[in-house]
């Protein structure tokens, strides 16, 4: 994929995915890396450790801040020039739309069942203090981004 192919696959989901979105699939909260939850943009840090990236990112289902259900189908590696001597390797991820939205109450209703996995007190009630104040998916996903 060229620069060009890049931006033309970027231009087309820039008004389709209401990014981060953040992972519904995943069960185990209690052993997590919060931050594998979300997913900031097409771009992703590349490491050449695809084989994580398809135990932890293909075939999860994520949802948006619009509610708009996402599935992670695979990435492509590309290299991008940042200087004249320098590239770094991003993947840039395919993702599939889900048939199904997801209702604000349905997400909180979600969130609450993982965050209460979580058998730390203080975690667990950072994450749900994540709630308060909130009307929306988007808001409550990019709250939670911060931690």
């Amino acid at each position: 994929m060229n620069q060009l192919e890049r931006l033309n696959y970027m231009r087309e989901f820039t008004d389709k995915v209401d990014f981060p979105i953040f992972n519904i699939s995943y069960r185990d909260w209690n052993s997590a890396d919060f931050q594998d939850f979300m997913v900031v943009s097409h771009e992703i840090y590349d490491s050449s450790d695809n084989a994580f990236f398809e135990r932890y990112f293909v075939n999860q289902e994520y949802v948006d801040g619009s509610g708009n259900t996402w599935r992670i189908v695979r990435k492509k590696d590309v290299y991008i020039k940042k200087m004249v001597f320098f590239t770094r390797r991003v993947g840039i991820i395919q993702l599939e739309r889900g048939e199904a939205k997801m209702s604000y109450d349905d997400f909180v209703e979600l969130f609450k069942r993982r965050v209460n996995q979580v058998k730390v007190d203080s975690v667990r009630k950072i994450h749900m203090d994540t709630l308060k104040g909130e009307n929306s998916i988007g808001a409550v996903i990019k709250k939670f981004s911060l931690f």
